[in-house]
């Protein structure tokens, strides 16, 4: 399970780091601070127990 939590941490952190990181978080769109969670870990599980559940979560998002 931990190893399973790690990896939703890493795709998350990711996607910050991919939309410009601490600099430009605050102007990101709702749709990216609801998946980041402000890199809060207990936030993120509750939303995404899954790497496979983020996933499925960011194929249905309509941008």
């Amino acid at each position: 399970a931990a190893n399973v939590q790690h990896d939703v941490f890493c795709l998350v952190r990711i996607l910050y780091d991919s939309v410009g990181g601490q600099k430009h978080y605050a102007k990101q769109p709702d749709v990216i601070k609801d998946i980041c969670c402000g890199l809060k870990k207990n936030l993120m599980l509750k939303k995404f127990k899954t790497a496979g559940q983020l996933r499925s979560y960011l194929e249905n998002l309509e941008w």
